[in-house]
């Protein structure tokens, strides 16, 4: 059976009317590749599935946990089904995590659809909503059967990530990265899966009663900050040229840290124009830095601009 064909558009943002104008009929967009909250047009048909702008992310399943319940709803079937095969496009411009198992789930929903319910598969989507609507800060033991599942099935992910140049890899490097990804899953669903301790390694550069700012070097770090009871942090990864990315959050919405004010306040240091779409933004507990360009802010200068906002706020 032909399955949806999977187009990768690295760092492209679209809004949600560019799509329906410039992507054909029968197109699903994953996780940021249309900015703003999860829409549906089913005259195209035309799907978009998020979790992070325009919504409360605590309380908003995550995208693979949506593709799920939207096959359980026969979406597929009702919109993309024609003479015995699916027919469409899948859009993304990232390949991390959620959007690998989202990938999986729409290109094998014959395993999930209907009254189908597969433990091991089941158990992956719960564990990922989780996770990915908390970034990274869900309460799980880093010992426990589930993380050093999940640690094995996207290391392909995390090693990609860990290169200074990811942020500049190509359409064909991503699908490279979501095949190896959904390779494990398969794997992993026939119980055939590794196991791989996480890494929750990273070095703390400033500290203060309200937030930390640390140095990222293994991809489960947020979890360890969560057990360890600090409550908001910043994020700090060097790319090259003295450019960094940046991730701003709190492990809660119910944190004093509000880092929705922060966005516009950093968009504004840097001259990023409303109408750009490689801008700092986010949810309502997590933002990040511009993903194309990152930023050009140093960190010793993001404690003092965070200090004085946190003052103000």
């Amino acid at each position: 059976m032909k399955m949806l064909n999977l187009i990768v558009e690295p760092r492209i943002v679209k809004t949600w009317t560019q799509f329906k104008k410039e992507n054909p009929k029968h197109s699903i967009a994953l996780d940021g590749y249309v900015k703003g909250r999860t829409r549906r047009d089913i005259n195209g048909p035309w799907m978009n599935f998020n979790h992070h702008e325009d919504v409360d992310r605590s309380t908003t399943n995550s995208t693979c946990a949506q593709i799920a319940l939207a096959i359980k709803q026969r979406m597929l079937e009702d919109h993309f089904f024609k003479d015995g095969e699916f027919k469409g496009q899948i859009y993304i411009n990232d390949p991390d995590q959620d959007t690998a198992l989202s990938v999986w789930l729409l290109q094998n929903p014959e395993r999930i659809a209907g009254e189908h319910s597969e433990p091991l598969i089941n158990r992956l989507i719960f564990a990922e909503d989780f996770l990915d609507r908390t970034a990274g800060a869900y309460p799980f033991s880093l010992n426990s059967p589930i993380m050093c599942d999940l640690a094995w099935i996207f290391e392909p992910y995390n090693i990609a990530r860990k290169n200074k140049d990811f942020y500049k890899i190509s359409g064909e490097e991503m699908k490279t990265v979501v095949e190896a990804v959904s390779s494990r899953i398969d794997k992993y669903s026939l119980g055939q899966g590794g196991k791989l301790q996480p890494d929750a390694r990273y070095e703390t550069l400033y500290s203060n009663s309200k937030w930390v700012m640390v140095k990222e070097i293994g991809p489960q770090y947020r979890t360890d900050l969560m057990l360890k009871g600090i409550r908001a942090y910043v994020s700090v990864k060097e790319r090259e040229n003295e450019v960094f990315n940046y991730v701003m959050g709190k492990m809660t919405p119910y944190v004093n840290f509000p880092v929705e004010k922060f966005s516009p306040y950093f968009n504004e240091c840097e001259n990023i124009k409303p109408e750009e779409t490689d801008r700092w933004g986010g949810g309502n507990f997590v933002i990040g830095s511009p993903r194309e360009r990152g930023s050009k802010i140093k960190p010793e200068e993001i404690i003092k601009h965070l200090n004085k906002l946190l003052k103000k706020y």
